[in-house]
Protein backbone atom coordinates (compact mmCIF):
# COMPACT_ATOMS: atom_id res chain seq x y z
CA UNK A 1 0.00 0.00 0.00
CA UNK A 2 1.41 3.40 -0.96
CA UNK A 3 1.95 6.30 1.42
CA UNK A 4 -0.79 8.06 -0.53
CA UNK A 5 -3.19 5.20 0.24
CA UNK A 6 -2.44 5.39 3.93
CA UNK A 7 -2.86 9.15 3.98
CA UNK A 8 -6.11 8.99 2.05
CA UNK A 9 -7.49 6.44 4.45
CA UNK A 10 -6.34 8.38 7.55
CA UNK A 11 -7.75 11.68 6.27
CA UNK A 12 -11.06 10.20 5.19
CA UNK A 13 -13.11 12.41 7.49
CA UNK A 14 -11.79 15.74 6.11
CA UNK A 15 -14.02 17.30 3.47
CA UNK A 16 -16.59 19.97 2.72
CA UNK A 17 -19.69 19.93 0.55
CA UNK A 18 -19.43 20.80 -3.12
CA UNK A 19 -21.48 20.69 -6.25
CA UNK A 20 -20.13 20.35 -9.74
CA UNK A 21 -21.74 21.49 -12.96
CA UNK A 22 -21.69 18.97 -15.77
CA UNK A 23 -23.84 18.51 -18.83
CA UNK A 24 -26.76 16.28 -17.92
CA UNK A 25 -26.51 14.22 -21.10
CA UNK A 26 -22.78 13.58 -20.62
CA UNK A 27 -22.83 12.14 -17.12
CA UNK A 28 -24.68 9.10 -15.89
CA UNK A 29 -25.90 9.64 -12.30
CA UNK A 30 -25.00 6.90 -9.85
CA UNK A 31 -21.99 5.10 -8.48
CA UNK A 32 -18.71 4.47 -10.30
CA UNK A 33 -15.90 2.09 -9.30
CA UNK A 34 -12.48 3.70 -9.79
CA UNK A 35 -9.00 2.18 -9.61
CA UNK A 36 -5.45 3.36 -10.18
CA UNK A 37 -3.68 1.98 -13.24
CA UNK A 38 -0.36 3.82 -12.82
CA UNK A 39 1.22 5.83 -9.99
CA UNK A 40 4.49 7.76 -9.95
CA UNK A 41 6.04 10.45 -7.85
CA UNK A 42 9.12 11.27 -5.88
CA UNK A 43 10.72 9.52 -2.92
CA UNK A 44 13.74 10.17 -0.77
CA UNK A 45 16.85 8.12 -1.54
CA UNK A 46 18.81 7.94 1.73
CA UNK A 47 21.93 6.59 -0.01
CA UNK A 48 22.35 9.68 -2.22
CA UNK A 49 20.57 11.99 0.25
CA UNK A 50 18.37 13.23 -2.62
CA UNK A 51 14.77 13.13 -3.75
CA UNK A 52 14.31 11.10 -6.94
CA UNK A 53 11.50 10.11 -9.29
CA UNK A 54 9.96 6.75 -8.57
CA UNK A 55 7.15 4.37 -9.47
CA UNK A 56 4.59 3.36 -6.83
CA UNK A 57 2.29 0.35 -6.71
CA UNK A 58 -1.10 1.16 -8.28
CA UNK A 59 -3.44 -0.33 -5.67
CA UNK A 60 -5.91 2.40 -4.70
CA UNK A 61 -9.58 1.71 -5.35
CA UNK A 62 -12.55 3.88 -4.50
CA UNK A 63 -16.17 4.56 -5.32
CA UNK A 64 -17.34 7.83 -6.86
CA UNK A 65 -20.95 8.91 -6.42
CA UNK A 66 -22.57 11.50 -8.72
CA UNK A 67 -25.95 12.70 -7.47
CA UNK A 68 -27.93 15.32 -9.42
CA UNK A 69 -29.13 18.29 -7.36
CA UNK A 70 -32.25 20.35 -7.97
CA UNK A 71 -30.12 23.16 -9.45
CA UNK A 72 -28.90 23.98 -12.93
CA UNK A 73 -26.06 26.33 -13.87
CA UNK A 74 -25.30 28.33 -17.01
CA UNK A 75 -21.51 28.89 -17.33
CA UNK A 76 -20.17 32.13 -18.79
CA UNK A 77 -19.94 32.29 -22.59
CA UNK A 78 -22.61 29.61 -23.07
CA UNK A 79 -26.36 29.58 -23.51
CA UNK A 80 -26.76 26.02 -22.23
CA UNK A 81 -27.90 25.19 -18.71
CA UNK A 82 -26.15 22.24 -17.08
CA UNK A 83 -27.26 19.98 -14.29
CA UNK A 84 -25.43 20.37 -10.98
CA UNK A 85 -24.15 17.23 -9.28
CA UNK A 86 -22.79 16.41 -5.86
CA UNK A 87 -19.59 14.41 -6.32
CA UNK A 88 -18.37 12.30 -3.41
CA UNK A 89 -15.71 9.61 -2.94
CA UNK A 90 -15.42 6.53 -0.74
CA UNK A 91 -12.25 4.42 -0.51
CA UNK A 92 -12.91 0.67 -0.62
CA UNK A 93 -13.35 -0.69 2.87
CA UNK A 94 -15.04 2.47 4.19
CA UNK A 95 -18.76 2.95 4.77
CA UNK A 96 -19.13 6.71 4.36
CA UNK A 97 -18.69 8.94 1.32
CA UNK A 98 -16.63 12.15 1.55
CA UNK A 99 -17.60 15.12 -0.60
CA UNK A 100 -15.11 16.06 -3.29
CA UNK A 101 -14.83 19.79 -2.63
CA UNK A 102 -13.52 23.18 -3.65
CA UNK A 103 -12.47 23.89 -7.21
CA UNK A 104 -15.10 21.62 -8.76
CA UNK A 105 -15.62 22.90 -12.26
CA UNK A 106 -16.02 21.96 -15.89
CA UNK A 107 -14.23 22.91 -19.07
CA UNK A 108 -16.28 25.49 -20.92
CA UNK A 109 -15.99 23.78 -24.33
CA UNK A 110 -17.78 20.46 -23.84
CA UNK A 111 -17.43 19.44 -27.48
CA UNK A 112 -13.65 19.57 -27.32
CA UNK A 113 -12.80 18.60 -23.76
CA UNK A 114 -15.73 16.53 -22.55
CA UNK A 115 -17.31 16.75 -19.12
CA UNK A 116 -14.27 17.08 -16.87
CA UNK A 117 -14.82 17.78 -13.18
CA UNK A 118 -12.04 18.96 -10.85
CA UNK A 119 -12.32 18.58 -7.10
CA UNK A 120 -10.32 18.00 -3.93
CA UNK A 121 -10.59 15.28 -1.30
CA UNK A 122 -8.10 13.59 1.04
CA UNK A 123 -5.51 16.36 0.42
CA UNK A 124 -5.42 15.40 -3.26
CA UNK A 125 -6.74 17.04 -6.41
CA UNK A 126 -8.86 14.84 -8.66
CA UNK A 127 -9.81 15.28 -12.33
CA UNK A 128 -12.65 13.09 -13.61
CA UNK A 129 -13.78 12.78 -17.22
CA UNK A 130 -17.22 11.22 -17.21
CA UNK A 131 -17.24 10.79 -20.97
CA UNK A 132 -14.19 8.52 -21.29
CA UNK A 133 -14.07 7.12 -17.74
CA UNK A 134 -10.56 8.38 -16.98
CA UNK A 135 -9.29 10.15 -13.89
CA UNK A 136 -6.07 11.58 -12.57
CA UNK A 137 -5.15 12.62 -9.05
CA UNK A 138 -2.24 14.49 -7.54
CA UNK A 139 -1.05 14.48 -3.94
CA UNK A 140 1.38 17.39 -3.74
CA UNK A 141 2.11 17.56 -0.03
CA UNK A 142 5.25 16.05 1.48
CA UNK A 143 8.45 17.20 -0.14
CA UNK A 144 7.85 20.87 0.68
CA UNK A 145 7.48 20.06 4.40
CA UNK A 146 11.27 19.72 4.59
CA UNK A 147 11.29 16.20 6.04
CA UNK A 148 13.73 14.06 4.07
CA UNK A 149 12.09 10.65 4.46
CA UNK A 150 9.46 8.55 2.73
CA UNK A 151 6.66 9.03 5.25
CA UNK A 152 4.88 11.61 3.07
CA UNK A 153 5.76 11.42 -0.62
CA UNK A 154 4.12 13.40 -3.45
CA UNK A 155 2.45 11.23 -6.09
CA UNK A 156 0.43 11.46 -9.29
CA UNK A 157 -1.92 8.68 -10.33
CA UNK A 158 -4.09 7.88 -13.30
CA UNK A 159 -6.86 5.35 -13.60
CA UNK A 160 -10.33 4.50 -14.79
CA UNK A 161 -13.84 4.74 -13.41
CA UNK A 162 -16.66 2.42 -14.50
CA UNK A 163 -20.34 3.12 -13.83
CA UNK A 164 -21.78 0.30 -11.71
CA UNK A 165 -25.22 1.30 -10.40
CA UNK A 166 -27.75 4.07 -9.82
Amino acid sequence: MTILSLLVRSLFSLAVVCTSAVASDLIKPGVYFCRDTAVGGISFDATSDMWRSTKFKADDEFFLRAIPTSEKITPKDTKSAYQKYEISLKPTGFETYTDCSNDASIFSDLNVYGPVVWCRAFLSRYNFNFENGRFSSAYQIGYVSGDDNNKNTPAISIGTCDWITK
